[in-house]
C-alpha cells in the first residue's frame, strides 16, 4: 500500500495500534488546500466496554508528518513517527517497535466499502484509483485492512 497516496486521497480512515495495546481511529480530510487529521475513536484493548468516539482535530498533516494544533498526546507522537516511516517506505521498522497500522476498509477518496482484493490492498476503490491516475508501478506495501462494521462518524 502506498500510504502517501492513501492518506492524501481526501477522506482516508485508518486504525493505529501503538505498543500500549490501545486502538485509535483517525481520519484525514482534505478541506480546501489543507489536510486536517482528526482522532475519531479510541478503544482500550484491555476494556472493550470503555470506548469514546469523539471527533477531535489534532492538527494538519503533510508529507513530513503531523503539524499539531496543540500539545500532542503520547499516542500522536507515535502516530507522527509512524507516518514519517511510512512516507519514507520504511515500514519494516514499525514491526520491530510493535506498532501496527491498518486502513479501515473504506475507500480513502469516496468512503465506500472496498470489495475487490486490489482495492483492499491499495485502500482506494477501483474507480477512484483509475480517476487518481496513480502509476501502477508505484511501490506498494500491503500492511492489511481492519475488518470493521461501518459507523456513522
Amino acid at each position: 500500500m502506498n500510504w502517501r497516496k492513501f492518506i492524501f486521497a481526501g477522506f482516508s480512515t485508518f486504525y493505529f495500534y501503538p505498543p500500549s495495546g490501545a486502538e485509535f481511529r483517525y481520519r484525514v480530510i482534505k478541506e480546501e488546500d489543507v489536510y486536517n487529521i482528526y482522532r475519531i475513536g479510541f478503544m482500550a484493548s484491555f476494556d472493550r466496554s470503555r470506548s469514546s468516539f469523539d471527533k477531535t482535530l489534532i492538527g494538519q498533516i503533510n508529507e513530513h508528518g503531523i503539524i499539531p494544533l496543540s500539545d500532542f498526546y503520547e499516542t500522536e507522537r507515535f502516530l507522527d513517527m509512524t507516518l514519517r516511516f511510512l512516507f519514507k517506505n520504511r515500514s519494516k521498522f514499525l514491526n520491530r517497535l510493535g506498532i501496527k497500522i491498518h486502513h479501515a476498509g473504506y475507500c480513502a477518496r469516496c468512503n465506500r466499502v472496498l470489495k475487490t482484493p486490489e482495492a483492499i490492498q491499495h485502500g482506494i476503490g477501483d474507480e477512484c484509483f483509475s480517476e487518481m491516475k496513480v502509476n501502477p508501478k508505484d511501490k506498494f506495501v500491503n500492511v492489511g485492512c481492519k475488518k470493521t462494521k461501518r459507523s456513522k462518524t
